[in-house]
C-alpha cells in the first residue's frame, strides 16, 4: 500500500550502522521503498561507518570496559565482499576476574561513499553531498569514522521504482 500525499515525509534518516546485514539489493530494495514514503523532492539522509577509513586505520581487536562491563570486539575486514565480521564478547568484572555474560557475532556490508552512490542512485536518489561530521560539516575524508550521505528522491523515482 503507497502511502498517500499526505502521509509522504519531506526526510527520512538512517543512522549508524543499520544498512548492510543483508546484501545489497536487499538495501537497493530497501531505499527504493523510502521513495513511496517521502514527498516529490524527499531527502534522505545517511550516517554510517566510511569503509575507506576502517581499510586505512584497521584495529583487529578492541577493549572497552563501562560500569563494570568490559566489551571485547575482535574484527575482521573481508577486502572482497566489504563485509565487516566481529565478535563481540562482554564481560562482567568480578573483583579481579572476567565472566563472560554474552558473546554475539555481528556482520554487515561496509560500503565507500562511489559504492554507496550508486547503489542509492539505482534505488531512486540523486546524491547532494557527504560529510565526515554531521555536528561540524566537515568534508569526508578516509580519515572519516563516519560518512553521512544525503540525497534527494529522483522526481522520476516511480520509474525506477518499477524496474
Amino acid at each position: 500500500m503507497l502511502a498517500s500525499k499526505a502521509d509522504k515525509f519531506d526526510a527520512m534518516i538512517n543512522v549508524g550502522t543499520s544498512i548492510g546485514f543483508h546484501d545489497e539489493s536487499y538495501d537497493r530494495q530497501l531505499f527504493r521503498s523510502l521513495t513511496t514514503l517521502t514527498g516529490r523532492r524527499g531527502v534522505l539522509i545517511i550516517e554510517t561507518v566510511n569503509r575507506d577509513y576502517l581499510v586505512r586505520h584497521f584495529q583487529e581487536q578492541d577493549i572497552s570496559e563501562l560500569d563494570g562491563i568490559v566489551w571485547s570486539d575482535a574484527r575482521r575486514l573481508d577486502l572482497e565482499s566489504s563485509y565487516m565480521r566481529n565478535s563481540w564478547k562482554f564481560y562482567r568484572k568480578d573483583r579481579r576476574s572476567l565472566r563472560l555474560i554474552a558473546e554475539v557475532p555481528v556482520s554487515h556490508r561496509v560500503y565507500p561513499l562511489h559504492e554507496l552512490k550508486a547503489l542509492l542512485f539505482s534505488a531512486g536518489w540523486e546524491y547532494l553531498e557527504s560529510y565526515g561530521s554531521l555536528r561540524e560539516l566537515t568534508p569526508l575524508t578516509v580519515d572519516s569514522f563516519h560518512m553521512t550521505v544525503v540525497s534527494r528522491r529522483l522526481v522520476s523515482a516511480s520509474k525506477i521504482s518499477s524496474c
